[in-house]
């Protein structure tokens, strides 16, 4: 998309030039020839010789509104290609950083749960080693377990969650030879 702005921006600035040359007075010159071959016409010999006319033309643009106008449409149109050339940058910008957001805070994320998850293993060792000797109840041990598939689950959606934004600063990155000017 930036290098379409960047190319219908470079077109627009010769469109300019073409309606400034056109306020200008043109002149012209040139031969036209045209060959003759000799012919019978009601019993006389007529042409032979080749013609050659030189040509000038002069041409005074008068109607200088029209042109004035036209370069000044070139140049709003010039002006409304940088700004959308402005907005795709703008939101192309806004998707690397909510894309990176998301790979950032899906990390902070799996850390945390790992963190969780840890401590989870290690209260479970201590409720068992208490449901052995008759301190904790059968019903602590499946609650902590089921916190335990909870977190794994966290951490299962945080690794997707991860993936997920890396694939979209990739497909960023991959989609970004612009070329320079």
């Amino acid at each position: 998309m930036l290098a379409m702005f960047a190319a219908e921006k470079s077109a627009l600035v010769q469109q300019e030039k073409m309606a400034v040359l056109e306020g200008r007075p043109m002149l012209g010159a040139g031969v036209n020839y045209m060959p003759l071959s000799p012919r019978i016409e009601k019993g006389m010999p007529m042409g032979g010789d080749d013609m050659v006319m030189p040509m000038v033309t002069l041409s005074l643009p008068i109607y200088r509104k029209k042109i004035d106008s036209k370069i000044k449409e070139t140049a709003f149109l010039q002006t409304a290609t940088e700004m959308a050339q402005k907005e795709t940058e703008n939101r192309l910008a806004m998707q690397w950083a909510a894309a990176f957001r998301g790979w950032e805070e899906s990390n902070r994320n799996l850390k945390l749960y790992q963190e969780q998850l840890t401590l989870i293993y290690q209260q479970l060792q201590l409720l068992e080693s208490g449901l052995a000797t008759g301190k904790s109840s059968l019903l602590d041990v499946l609650q902590l377990q089921q916190q335990d598939l909870e977190y794994q689950r966290k951490v299962l959606y945080a690794t997707y969650q991860g993936h997920q934004s890396l694939a979209q600063l990739e497909a960023l990155i991959q989609n970004s030879s612009i070329p320079s000017n």
